[in-house]
């Protein structure tokens, strides 16, 4: 619940770096949408979500986690 009623929209204009937004496509902490509307609230975020993952990303499919974020860091410096 308290997921739904969270509205960061106004956050993400603020944000003035190189943003890289993950997600899991089956995350229910943070659901896809949510990762897709934080991506365009910031500034030339780039938003991604990934398939057959959850909230732990990173544990669940270590490989696209870093894959995206070495592709990010790369091409963000």
């Amino acid at each position: 619940r308290a997921v739904d009623r969270f509205d960061g929209s106004a956050l993400g204009a603020r944000v003035r770096a190189p943003t890289l937004v993950l997600g899991g496509e089956d995350d229910l902490m943070t659901p896809p949408a949510l990762t897709r509307e934080l991506g365009r609230s910031i500034p030339g975020a780039r938003a991604v979500v990934v398939p057959e993952a959850g909230h732990m990303l990173a544990q669940e499919q270590p490989e696209r986690f870093f894959a995206e974020l070495e592709s990010f860091l790369i091409t963000s410096t």
